[in-house]
């Protein structure tokens, strides 16, 4: 078999997947980025990446001598690449009878980035271009390098091959294809292809502000990081240095965020890179937060983070697949990388930003709220209200349950008050202290639990939905009285706080006493 049949009965090992997917995506419009669910072929898309990537790493190079100015236009069925770098020495390459052009679109091994040797170029071993060659019924690649012109044409995945060459004083490269649609299940690009490759470009010009992109006849112009940065949120803290940006914000969401570019990849997965990052970031907030919330971890605070990453001349990328969607190069590279980035200020900056700090600490409370309630609803089994004993249930509307100090209170507020759209419930003693009392020992509190039940409180359905309109607590105006209203009140702030908070649903009713 040869190489050229084995990419096209094994795509999804070169190109990742050729099925039709559905992924939120960053699509810009309005000056701001925003996350959108499309639906695209991510191997029909990296095939247009790989010939972006090939004129970007000419411009990384040359230190941007040469292809600093590179323009993309895209239709519904074709590409056109163009940039102004040195263009392919047209020459005989060694060990070969072809033109080192030639090789470099149609050989599977060719390619420039083999070594390690401090690469920071985009491309890691030559298969980009080919794999795009072989997926088009049309590719053809136009290369001046100041001496000679050398046109590439090549049909139908890679069937069929010509070259030309003639004289040429410029330099520069051009490359046109029409992907083989039939290969992605597709019959032409939708317009969500020059979305996405839009904000690659964008991307792009922000990393290598030395490159001037175009984008269909439109020039992309070059942004600050502050700028950048608030194409995707507003509040954030940032450092930087000449080769590296870091940036985070709050998750809009319960779920850590990340957007990382290096050396101009889309690293779409993350890496090393990003858990190194946040967890250092993580572990100085986290200093913080647990000298007041104990009970808080690493993955608390983690969900709330958004961390926006930024490198250009990171030596010698490495990634799991050919898909280049993780960057695997250890942290120890990472941290050498990042050695004069001060994250520790970028923690300080975090911990002083008063709205970044309180989504974090209020994210906490929250989960922390859900679960207590939870573990009450969980603990709590409710009891039918006809078995709760002394209990006397109202005539007409349920509007208000009245809890007084003992049975004999009950007989003389309801002989005042009647029983029409009142209820009475009799309580036992001050009721349970539930100030740092245990779950359990609140859950098994029968006085507590019958309250609950005659009350139809339930942590997980709003007030409204209560068996009572409102709670009346008849305490007499002495010690004990004191003790059991604010033993009460203290309970409903405490298991119902939002409730408690919010509506007034509890009211009190001023016993006199007489001697």
């Amino acid at each position: 078999m040869s190489d050229v049949e084995h990419v096209l009965l094994r795509p999804n090992t070169y190109l990742g997947s050729i099925d039709e997917t559905e992924s939120e995506e960053y699509i810009f419009h309005d000056d701001k980025f925003s996350l959108e669910k499309v639906s695209y072929v991510p191997g029909l898309l990296k095939i247009i990446n790989e010939i972006i990537d090939n004129a970007v790493d000419e411009g990384i190079r040359t230190k941007f001598e040469w292809s600093n100015k590179i323009k993309v236009d895209i239709t519904k069925t074709s590409v056109e690449i163009k940039d102004n770098g040195r263009g392919i020495p047209i020459q005989i390459m060694e060990g070969t009878t072809q033109y080192i052009p030639e090789v470099i679109f149609t050989s599977t091994k060719a390619g420039s980035n083999f070594s390690d040797d401090n690469r920071i170029t985009a491309g890691t071993n030559g298969l980009g271009s080919t794999i795009c060659v072989i997926f088009s019924k049309l590719f053809r690649v136009i290369t001046h390098d100041g001496k000679k012109r050398f046109v590439l044409t090549c049909k139908d995945n890679l069937s069929d091959t010509k070259t030309k060459i003639t004289d040429s004083a410029t330099n520069g490269t051009e490359v046109y294809f029409e992907p083989d649609f039939a290969r992605f299940r597709l019959d032409e690009f939708s317009d969500v292809y020059a979305k996405l490759v839009y904000q690659r470009l964008i991307f792009l010009s922000h990393t290598y502000p030395e490159i001037t992109f175009w984008f269909n006849g439109e020039k992309i112009h070059n942004t600050t990081d502050k700028k950048f940065i608030n194409y995707f949120i507003d509040n954030y803290e940032v450092v930087t240095t000449g080769n590296a940006t870091i940036a985070v914000g709050i998750s809009n969401t319960d779920d850590f965020k990340h957007l990382s570019y290096v050396n101009g990849l889309f690293i779409r997965k993350g890496g090393n890179h990003i858990q190194y990052i946040s967890n250092e970031i993580v572990q100085a907030l986290r200093t913080k937060l647990e000298k007041k919330y104990k009970t808080i971890r690493p993955a608390d605070i983690r969900n709330k983070l958004y961390v926006f990453t930024f490198f250009k001349n990171f030596p010698n990328m490495r990634f799991d697949s050919q898909t280049k969607e993780t960057l695997s190069n250890s942290v120890s590279e990472v941290k050498q990388f990042l050695s004069d980035i001060n994250l520790e200020k970028l923690s300080k900056a975090l911990i002083k930003n008063e709205e970044i700090f309180f989504h974090i600490e209020e994210n906490f409370k929250i989960k922390e709220e859900f679960l207590h309630r939870k573990e009450i609803a969980n603990a709590v089994k409710p009891t039918k209200i006809v078995r709760i004993e002394n209990y006397l249930a109202p005539i007409g509307d349920s509007k208000y349950c009245v809890l007084t100090e003992g049975d004999s209170a009950k007989g003389g507020i309801s002989a005042i008050l009647g029983r029409q759209d009142y209820g009475y419930f009799p309580l036992r003693g001050k009721p349970l202290n539930v100030h740092g009392t245990p779950i359990g020992k609140i859950a098994a509190n029968e006085e507590l639990k019958n309250v609950m039940t005659i009350l139809g409180l339930d942590i997980s359905k709003p007030i409204d939905d209560m068996n009572f309109q409102n709670v009346l607590i008849a305490s007499d105006q002495d010690l004990d009285g004191f003790l059991i209203r604010g033993g009460l009140l203290a309970f409903f702030n405490s298991l119902f706080h939002s409730h408690f908070q919010k509506c007034d649903f509890i009211k009190d009713a001023k016993v006199q006493l007489f001697e």
